[in-house]
């Protein structure tokens, strides 16, 4: 009976021993873990760059809505507190600004960096359920803590997270 041991324990250590085939790789080889840490660094540049790119058009619309703001000022209505087409322009470039903020916050947050840009945004502000959702995903994906009762992220419906 001990035969029987040695004779599958040696079967087994043969096996492990013997060469892979000529398509399979071993698991936490140097080259192996240098491959994954470089395809880690590339899915992170990746999500670095869609935020990057979908920043950019809230840039402009925050350039717009200065651009309002001045034509603003420098009508007569500014002066007369009246409400007309500059009021108006402005009104919606405000209203621009909100929307695309609040589409750059539903993109997956490549860095605590920019889960702090969604943070201070969201912050003090009625957004929609779908941000909120994004921002606490991002958390749970980055590791980081949420915000404390008395300075959480008011949603829509009034209700507290």
């Amino acid at each position: 009976m001990a035969s029987k041991i040695i004779d599958r324990g040696s079967v087994f250590l043969q096996k492990l021993v013997a060469p892979l085939p000529e398509f399979e790789e071993q698991v936490a080889t140097d080259d192996f873990l240098k491959q994954i840490a470089r395809d880690l660094r590339q899915i992170e540049r990746d999500m670095k760059q869609v935020w990057r790119r979908s920043l950019e058009n809230v840039e402009y619309a925050e350039a717009l809505h200065r651009i309002a703001a001045i034509n603003f000022r420098n009508s007569p209505e500014a002066a007369q507190h009246s409400f007309g087409q500059r009021s108006l322009e402005l009104t919606k470039a405000y209203k621009s600004v909100c929307e695309q903020r609040a589409a750059q916050c539903l993109i997956p947050a490549p860095t605590s960096a920019e889960l702090r840009w969604k943070k201070r945004w969201a912050k003090n502000r009625t957004v929609p359920d779908e941000v909120i959702k994004a921002i606490s995903s991002d958390e749970a994906r980055l590791g980081t803590q949420t915000a404390p009762p008395d300075k959480a992220i008011s949603t829509g419906s009034g209700a507290r997270r």
